[in-house]
């Protein structure tokens, strides 16, 4: 017995502890029976939000983050390193979620562009296990136990908190208007990337199903900027949900219009080339890197942090390479009824 609790303090100690822990967690959704997971995945977001109360983390405290909530079919992860590069440039304390993490799980949770360091991740992931791992009881009775997702979403906004960072970079795990990141009442901005047939067996089949899942991260109010090569189909879903939330709906330019703008200025057109010269040269970059800059341009008029302690207007371009001289920044702007 005593062997028992030594070697149960010692694994409890260990990042391959919660390795163990996280992937038995996995399993949860699939032993639930496919009758019972749609209606699952359907509240994801108002489960991660009850995780969320459970560790005190009210809606009030994730107000204070300044949230900018990224969803799209392709270029993600991009656009969000874009954005907090910008941001963190700019002496902001950032935070990120992003997913799928490329070698170790910490990678997802970032502050100031760095993962978490492995014994933090350990540590705050075993706190975070105690007050959480019994689950929670929904309206109907159901208890629920946190899964793999419920863990690191729970974590990172508890870490981003408890840290106080100035902005927490979000980025959609699956679709957006069932995701369990979808848990934010009033973000900043969002923003929606790319869209393409991904995962239709839970987005659907078409166009038009992805982008009604991507839209469901909209917020009354709460300007949404997307990008310049939306489909026809796609954009007109974009466009009702828009009015339908009364949110102001914004398109961000091409690169190549961005760099239209500046054509009468040779030395800011000269940094902007340079800027663009030292990102990787993909029709990505063409679409990601305005997107981005769209974003913060639009957290920048919201944000209180950013309206006590830093001059965004006009936007500079310091996150994409040090580019310094200001760039009036333009938008072909949707404005919707209620915007």
């Amino acid at each position: 017995m005593h062997l028992h609790e030594v070697n149960y303090c010692t694994s409890r100690s260990t990042y391959e502890s919660v390795l163990v822990e996280l992937n038995r967690t996995i399993y949860r959704t699939q032993e639930l029976g496919p009758e019972r997971v749609p209606a699952k995945r359907r509240r994801a977001n108002l489960i991660s939000k009850r995780f969320l109360d459970l560790c005190g983390i009210s809606p009030s405290c994730i107000r204070k983050l300044n949230v900018i909530h990224v969803a799209g079919s392709k270029g993600k992860g991009s656009t969000c390193a874009l954005i907090e590069s910008i941001l963190r440039e700019k002496g902001l304390r950032t935070g990120s979620l992003n997913s799928p993490h490329l070698i170790d799980v910490e990678e997802r949770i970032r502050l100031n562009g760095r993962p978490l360091h492995r014994d933090v991740f350990t540590s705050r992931f075993w706190e975070l296990h105690d007050v959480i791992s019994g689950g929670i009881e929904m309206d109907d009775g159901e208890r629920i136990l946190p899964t793999y997702l419920v863990y690191l979403t729970t974590l990172a906004f508890k870490t981003f908190v408890e840290e106080q960072v100035d902005v927490a970079v979000i980025e959609v795990g699956l679709g957006g208007r069932f995701d369990h990141t979808n848990l934010v009442e009033d973000p900043a901005v969002t923003v929606v990337t790319g869209i393409h047939l991904e995962h239709t067996e839970r987005l659907g089949n078409t166009i038009e199903e992805i982008a009604w899942n991507k839209a469901g991260i909209f917020k009354p109010g709460v300007p949404a900027v997307i990008a310049h090569n939306i489909a026809a189909g796609a954009m007109r879903v974009f466009e009702h949900e828009a009015e339908l939330v009364k949110c102001p709906l914004f398109v961000a330019p091409s690169l190549h219009e961005l760099r239209s703008w500046t054509a009468n200025d040779p030395k800011v057109l000269s940094q902007l080339d340079a800027c663009i010269k030292d990102l990787p040269v993909s029709r990505s970059t063409e679409i990601n890197a305005p997107l981005a800059l769209a974003a913060v341009y639009l957290w920048s008029s919201r944000s209180a942090v950013c309206r006590e302690n830093i001059d965004f207007k006009p936007l500079v371009f310091d996150g994409l390479s040090g580019l310094q001289p200001p760039l009036s920044f333009g938008l072909d702007a949707k404005q919707l009824q209620g915007s």
